[in-house]
Formats: C-alpha cells, structure tokens, sequence
C-alpha cells in the first residue's frame, strides 16, 4: 500500500511539473498632450509720454522643453492716427518683467522659457508677467488723434 500511495504522489508531481505556466504582461499608459496658451489684456489706453503700467501677460505652457513666444506690432512698434494719414507716430518699447527688458518692436521679437525649474511653474497653471510701455516720444507734429498699435503674442511649444 506504501508503494501505491508513492506511485500516486510521484505521478501527481509529475504532472504538476509538466503543466505547462502561461504568464502575460499588460502595459498601460496616457498620454498629456503639450499645450501653450497667451492671453493679453485686450484694450489699453496709455500716456503718450514717459511710460505706462499694463495688465499683466498670461502665460500657461506644459511641454518639458519650455516654449517661445513672439511678439509683433501691427504698426512696426509705433502709435499711429489713422486720421492725421499717419504722418505723426509715438514710438515705444514693451517690457515683459522676467521675460523681456524694455525693446522696439520694429521688428517681431521671440523670448523663450530658459530653465527646467523655471518651466515646472508653467504647468501648475497660468504664470503672470507684469508689462509696461516704456520710452513713448513723439515724432511729428502732434496734431490731436487717437494713436494707436495693436501688439501680438504668440506661443509655442519648443
């Protein structure tokens, strides 16, 4: 009977061992898409002398490797009247505090985000960066008008 019970445990190993193992893996994973977003105050009147405090520009960008963003003036960085056939104009330069000192925008200017630590504070929601009109002079004659320009921010991820 010791050998019965023997052969039966021997068969039953056996049959454990040859049983084949079946394994699996699952991967799961979401993906965030990368989104940069501006958002400017909309209309402004400002001195036209010496300078002016602006409502801050909002940024908001969660790619890793930061963003750029362009800034334009639709009248080549000056104030013009339509009315007076825009012989007259106001020059400036915009600054953007912790992003761009005071510069003309004759011309588009592109500023970027610099630093990963800098970057991390962008996700985390909308960062605000104060503005100002700066360095506002007249060239002309002055004759009365509305001067104006109309400046544009654009962004992107890097």
């Amino acid at each position: 009977m010791n050998r019965i019970v023997l052969a039966a445990s021997a068969v039953s190993a056996l049959a454990m061992m040859a049983a084949p193992a079946f394994a699996g893996d699952l991967t799961v994973s979401g993906t965030v898409t990368a989104v940069c977003t501006v958002s400017a105050p909309a209309n402004e009147a400002v001195a036209l002398s010496g300078s002016t405090t602006l409502p801050p520009l909002s940024i908001h960008c969660n790619d890793p490797q930061g963003f750029t963003a362009t800034v334009s003036s639709a009248k080549g960085g000056v104030l013009k009247d339509a009315d007076t056939g825009n012989r007259d104009s106001y020059g400036y330069k915009l600054a953007i505090t912790g992003l761009m000192q005071a510069t003309s925008l004759a011309s588009p200017v592109s500023v970027s985000s610099v630093s990963a630590r800098t970057q991390r504070a962008y996700v985390t929601g909308p960062q605000e960066f104060p503005m100002s009109l700066t360095d506002v002079t007249l060239s002309g004659a002055g004759f009365a008008g509305t001067y104006s320009d109309t400046i544009t921010f654009t962004i992107s991820g890097t």
